[in-house]
């Protein structure tokens, strides 16, 4: 397990404890400190592809190409489809190997094309015998002969294997980067929530001490972990719960649904089924006792109490991880993923509050957050974020919007949205 900048600490005897997550801390001789300089120990991998001519032979592919075709082959049949391609460097972890890879082989800047190593561009050509591949090849051949330097270079004594590695790697990623696979960061906190609230005081407005207050890094330890847990791995399912989250939260100052001012309980809340005190908590306001049952049992938890429901609003990381097991488990609509996947902003919106409260801000909150990222799977230039229609939203085949079309709810939803400040 590799963690970067780790924090250190002491406890009241003097020994040193390294923190390797969220309230998890490990003695320091047990852990190895590495530098930035350990490559091999961080990840990067040595591949000597010495000898090679640069020419991947279909009929005899060298151990590394077959190893690599086997892991993102995800049917088995020994191809690659384009899909199989794009969903195995969704994972982040297969990018990052690609990534880190250093190959040796011979540079395609050292000799011309008339050289021995590139003889085989001759045998392909009188095997494919054809006049338009003739000229393919005489292309490539000029290509490679106005790369070459090293070679011409005599003094230089530059050899003709060398080392390759994918520069990108080493360079800091800066501006709007693709969610899919990755971690939510700070930055997308600070966009999301945009002056209406403070990063540095998240959850002020809680009752609880364990909650008001917690640290950002803290807070996102529990969510990437929730969400890695549960599989909420794209960019649009992150974008979209994260807007939710947004106003359920109040923009991320209580992990509990409010009472009135003066301290009394809402009326509401005695339509909740099992009474009031099954009112929102989390990040998503679960409400209602059978939605706290469900949860409670997917943790072995039950049977249900007060203090562990009380647990969602108390406990950073309960109000957390019950809010993107709702999102994949607990909603009565289904996995809300099935909906972020088509961008269905006004199915997602129902699932999670069972109607369009705040529907504007929520949207609003969701086209901030689609400019603060730059998906590499799914072209967002192609979406839109904002006036959303139910005409084109599958909530439009359901019942309930059968019997809710011509009602105030809709036409209010619909009123708000147009008013969406883009």
């Amino acid at each position: 397990m590799l963690v970067e900048s780790p924090k250190l600490e002491k406890d009241a005897a003097k020994q040193e404890w390294v923190c390797i997550s969220s309230d998890k801390y490990v003695k320091k001789e047990q852990v190895e400190l590495l530098s930035q300089h350990d490559w091999l120990k961080i990840g990067f991998k040595k591949v000597d592809g010495s000898g090679s001519d640069g020419y991947l032979d279909p009929d005899a592919p060298p151990t590394f190409f077959t190893d690599l075709v086997k892991s993102f082959d995800a049917d088995g049949n020994g191809e690659l489809s384009s899909e199989e391609i794009q969903a195995a460097l969704q994972n982040s972890g297969n990018a990052d190997q690609l990534h880190k890879l250093i190959v040796k082989h011979p540079s395609e800047w050292y000799e011309k094309s008339s050289a021995s190593s590139y003889q085989w561009l001759d045998k392909l050509m009188t095997k494919i015998g054809l006049p338009d591949f003739d000229l393919l090849v005489d292309h490539e051949k000029q290509r490679i002969d106005k790369l070459e330097w090293m070679k011409s270079a005599a003094k230089l004594k530059l050899e003709q294997e060398v080392w390759h590695f994918y520069p990108l790697t080493f360079v800091p990623q800066k501006g709007n980067q693709c969610l899919c696979g990755r971690d939510i960061e700070l930055k997308h906190l600070e966009i999301a929530i945009e002056g209406k609230a403070s990063v540095e005081s998240l959850f002020s407005r809680s009752a609880y001490t364990g909650v008001a207050g917690v640290s950002t890094d803290v807070f996102l330890k529990e969510l990437n972990a929730a969400m890695n847990f549960f599989g909420v791995s794209t960019c649009l399912d992150k974008i979209h719960f994260l807007a939710q989250c947004l106003v359920e939260t109040d923009f991320f100052r209580t992990t509990e649904e409010y009472k009135n001012k003066n301290g009394s309980t809402p009326s509401k809340w005695d339509d909740y089924g099992g009474g009031s005190f099954y009112h929102g908590r989390g990040l998503i306001q679960i409400t209602h006792k059978k939605n706290y049952e469900k949860y409670l049992s997917s943790i072995n938890q039950l049977p249900i109490d007060n203090d562990k429901v009380d647990m969602l609003a108390s406990k950073i990381h309960h109000a957390v991880y019950s809010a993107v097991w709702y999102w994949v488990s607990g909603s009565a609509w289904g996995d809300i993923r099935g909906f972020t996947k088509n961008n269905d902003f006004l199915k997602v919106t129902i699932a999670v509050n069972g109607g369009f409260n705040h529907v504007k801000e929520r949207n609003e909150s969701l086209l901030r957050l689609s400019r603060s990222i730059n998906c590499s799977n799914v072209d967002f230039s192609k979406l839109k974020f904002s006036k959303f229609e139910f005409s084109q939203s599958a909530l439009k085949d359901s019942k309930w919007y059968d019997s809710n079309k011509d009602g105030s709810m809709v036409r209010k939803a619909k009123k708000d949205l147009e008013s969406v400040n883009e």
